[in-house]
């Protein structure tokens, strides 16, 4: 079971995501499109919440950040000299309503050739690995 865990998760998310028209997200590279649904899903997040989400370098995050700045997806908005504010912009916000769209209809076509009995057995594991990783996620945090 721990291998499934290990290996196949992580292999579905690779292949789903090389398949996944990167068009429908503007052809932004994967960590920018994961920041703007951080951003999508979360609201407002200050850099340093997204590198600890992401794992990722500061340096890292500002790039993808910058890059995303310059299309217009997201503003940075400078509270002081140190403290920024990341948010989606309207035209970032559309971008991710079109690329969400898009991601779900592929994942229905991938859920259709599985069978019903199967999928509420998945549904069922999936909530319970959701649960962990919250209460994973609040032991790391404290």
């Amino acid at each position: 079971m721990g291998e499934l865990i290990l290996f196949e998760i992580p292999r579905f998310m690779r292949i789903f995501t090389k398949n996944l028209n990167l068009e429908s997200f503007g052809g932004l590279k994967y960590q920018s499109i994961m920041i703007m649904w951080l951003l999508y899903r979360g609201g407002e997040k200050r850099p340093t919440e997204i590198a600890k989400t992401f794992r990722m370098s500061k340096g890292n995050v500002k790039y993808h950040l910058d890059k995303l700045e310059e299309k217009g997806y997201v503003k940075i908005r400078r509270l002081n000299k140190r403290k920024h504010i990341i948010l989606l912009t309207a035209e970032g916000r559309e971008l991710m309503d079109r690329g969400v769209l898009e991601a779900k209809r592929m994942i229905s076509e991938i859920l259709s050739r599985i069978p019903r009995e199967y999928l509420e057995d998945l549904k069922n594991t999936l909530e319970k690995i959701k649960e962990l990783n919250q209460k994973l996620a609040e032991v790391k945090d404290t």
